[in-house]
């Protein structure tokens, strides 16, 4: 780089210097986190002055949360997962897959959800989204924390009821001591049985998945390996 008007704007600067690619050269592939935003993150510039007394001397390009950074994923599925695409999903009867990485996601539908409406004066007190966790690998840690969404009238994804209530703890969070996590998603339910949101399911995704790229295998609802920790909703209510 060797503009000498590179550094009078941050305009002349980025004309010249696109940013750094970084890169596994592993046969395999890796993945490793970055902490831009930690104090120890700079980008240091050395350079030499012109003259026969010349210094060389450097300068700092602090990073912080106003620098532009973004992650670029591409994905090649194989086995199991092998052929999937947002317009050929897979069967989740056994197995579903999520993972980080804006990656693998599970859409889960209730068919029979509506039937509970021939129940007079129904109320739910609680829907309860349980979803086990396939195995533990050391080498492949599962995601700590899942999300769920739903899908509008408009087919578009959007937070859940219970994700917007005060005081209301939707879940989510593995629990290592059963292997599982918890949903609590009775005012979707609620809201669906009531008619005012369209029964279309919901879909659950990474939290965080830009910056993770964990992956947690998990129960499907009709496995047959072990059908005590298949994907279940549970309702509690009171006529």
């Amino acid at each position: 780089m060797s503009n000498d008007g590179l550094l009078e704007d941050n305009t002349s600067f980025l004309e010249e210097f696109k940013g750094l690619h970084l890169l596994s050269t592993s046969i395999d592939g890796a993945v490793i986190p970055l902490d831009l935003l930690n104090g120890d993150s700079k980008l240091t510039l050395y350079y030499h002055e012109l003259g026969e007394d010349a210094d060389t001397l450097n300068f700092t390009f602090f990073i912080n949360s106003n620098c532009a950074r973004f992650n670029r994923y591409t994905h090649s599925f194989s086995n199991e997962l092998s052929g999937l695409s947002a317009n050929n999903p897979i069967d989740g009867d056994e197995n579903c897959y999520v993972q980080g990485g804006a990656s693998v996601k599970t859409k889960v539908e209730f068919p029979n959800l509506m039937d509970f409406n021939e129940i007079e004066g129904r109320t739910i007190n609680k829907a309860e989204l349980i979803i086990a966790n396939k195995a533990l690998d050391a080498r492949f840690p599962v995601l700590d924390n899942l999300y769920v969404l739903m899908t509008d009238e408009d087919g578009n994804e959007d937070d859940l009821p219970d994700a917007l209530t005060f005081n209301h703890e939707i879940g989510g969070t593995f629990n290592s001591s059963d292997e599982m996590y918890h949903f609590n998603i009775t005012r979707y339910i609620q809201a669906v049985l009531n008619g005012e949101l369209p029964n279309d399911g919901i879909t659950i995704i990474a939290k965080h998945a830009g910056v993770l790229v964990n992956t947690s295998i998990l129960v499907g609802p009709n496995s047959f390996q072990d059908p005590e920790k298949n994907m279940s909703l549970v309702l509690t209510f009171s006529n």
